[in-house]
C-alpha cells in the first residue's frame, strides 16, 4: 500500500508541474502465468515528434501451489501484495500525425526483478504443467521495450512487447 500511496503523490504533483498537451499518463496491464501485472507510464515530448518514456510496474502473485517448484518464500508469504516487478525508460517517436490522431513507438530498455515462470514438466493424471521460476532471486534481467500507441483526441491506446519475460503490455491513457 505503500508504494501505490507514493506512486500516487508523485503522480499528482508530476501532473501539476506540467501543463500543454505534449505529456500523457498510461494505465498498464500486462497477465502471464500466475501473475497480473498493473503498471503507470509517462511521456513527455521534447517537440512534436521526439519523447521520452518513464514507467513502473508492480505484479500481484495468484499462485497454485501444486504447480510451482522452486518459487521464493518471498512471494508465498506476500503473495496478495504488490510486488516491484519492472521498471523501463526509452524514446518515443510519433510517425504519423493528422489533425487530432496520432501514430507513435517506442523503444527503450526494461529492468526487471520479478518472476518469470516457465513449463518444467506435463502431470498427466492431472492434465497440467508444472512451471518453475527461470529467475534468478536477488538479480534482475535486463530486455528491450517496443511498442505502438494511437492517440485519438486526448486519449492513448497502446501495446508493447519486451524481451524480458516476452509478453505483451496493454496501456490506456490520457494526453494533456
Amino acid at each position: 500500500m505503500k508504494i501505490i500511496n507514493f506512486l500516487s503523490i508523485i503522480t499528482i504533483l508530476f501532473c501539476l508541474e506540467l501543463s500543454g498537451q505534449n505529456k500523457n499518463i498510461m494505465l498498464t496491464y500486462q497477465q502471464s502465468k500466475f501473475i497480473y501485472s498493473p503498471g503507470l507510464e509517462f511521456n513527455y515530448f521534447f517537440n512534436k515528434k521526439t519523447g521520452i518514456n518513464l514507467g513502473i510496474n508492480s505484479f500481484i502473485f495468484d499462485y497454485t501451489p501444486s504447480q510451482l517448484v522452486n518459487i521464493s518464500n518471498h512471494y508465498i508469504t506476500n503473495h496478495n501484495h504488490l510486488h516491484f516487478y519492472n521498471f523501463n525508460i526509452g524514446l518515443c517517436y510519433v510517425f504519423f500525425n493528422y489533425k487530432s490522431f496520432k501514430i507513435a513507438g517506442l523503444i527503450g530498455g526494461k529492468w526487471s526483478y520479478g518472476p518469470h515462470f516457465k513449463p518444467l514438466y506435463f502431470y498427466e493424471d492431472g492434465n497440467y504443467y508444472i512451471y518453475y521460476d527461470s529467475a534468478i532471486e536477488g538479480q534482475s534481467d535486463f530486455g528491450i521495450d517496443t511498442g505502438i500507441f494511437s492517440y485519438i483526441g486526448r486519449y492513448i491506446f497502446g501495446v508493447k512487447f519486451s524481451t524480458d519475460n516476452n509478453k505483451l503490455r496493454y496501456s490506456i491513457g490520457w494526453a494533456f
